[in-house]
């Protein structure tokens, strides 16, 4: 069993879908501490000018709120939802495939009604893998399994309740997890290590890091081919 451990970002990138395609369980971290400024509640898409945010507007709540506590601020900007779908369309409405993604986006942005930023972020998290061919990969939320503990250990204990025998993870992980911990449990840790693809976007200039979305409406059910290691073309680094 094969698991990874990510918080339930706003659209988010290609390398979080190319860590979920390495694992068998994705546990969403909902009960993760709510970051301002961060890619909890916004993401980027791809404007000729370069890339743009789309942003989810949230209560003002204490720095202490768990994202699954965190609420979206639909009373002061009642049409947070039709800004973020026009500057979609503004920016995709060309692309080959955008008809069909962008009616499976708004579905999957419709389930966020009873205001909470996760009832937004989890079904378009699910919505996207469906769309990368990574419907099998089981999505389990963090807040359903009640651990307790904190840092490199909660991580240890997600993997240990999931029954996991690898834990899959970023390269930011080898400043924060104790490796003697999961090697005395018996769980292997396995590194990503994502090369960002490079891609024919609708504008020149290749802005990397762009909400998956846009891969989707680009390249339809041929999308999941970006989270490839044999993609012809990728840059150097690794993306973290």
């Amino acid at each position: 069993m094969r698991v990874t451990v990510h918080q339930p970002e706003f659209m988010p990138w290609l390398g979080f879908f190319h860590k979920a395609r390495m694992a068998d369980v994705l546990v969403l971290l909902d009960d993760a501490q709510y970051r301002k400024n961060y890619f909890h509640n916004r993401n980027r898409i791809r404007t000729p000018d370069g890339w743009v945010w789309v942003t989810v507007p949230v209560e003002k709540n204490g720095i202490d709120t768990p994202m699954k506590d965190t609420r979206i601020a639909s009373k002061n900007n009642p049409r947070w939802r039709d800004k973020i779908e026009t500057a979609v369309r503004l920016s995709y409405g060309r692309a080959p495939f955008f008809d069909e993604t962008f009616a499976g986006m708004t579905h999957a942005m419709g389930g966020a009604d009873d205001g909470m930023l996760t009832s937004l972020n989890v079904p378009l998290v699910r919505w996207l893998l469906e769309g990368f061919g990574l419907a099998e990969v089981d999505t389990v939320l963090s807040s359903s399994m009640h651990i307790e503990t904190t840092a490199s250990q909660r991580i240890l204990d997600i993997c240990l309740q999931m029954g996991a025998t690898t834990y899959v993870s970023g390269v930011s992980g080898m400043n924060y997890l104790d490796v003697g911990s999961f090697e005395k449990a018996g769980v292997a840790i396995e590194w990503q290590e994502f090369h960002h693809p490079i891609y024919q976007q609708l504008h020149l200039q290749f802005q990397a890091q762009i909400s998956a979305v846009e891969a989707l409406f680009l390249l339809g059910p041929e999308a999941h081919c970006l989270l490839r290691d044999d993609w012809p073309e990728k840059i150097d680094q690794v993306f973290a």
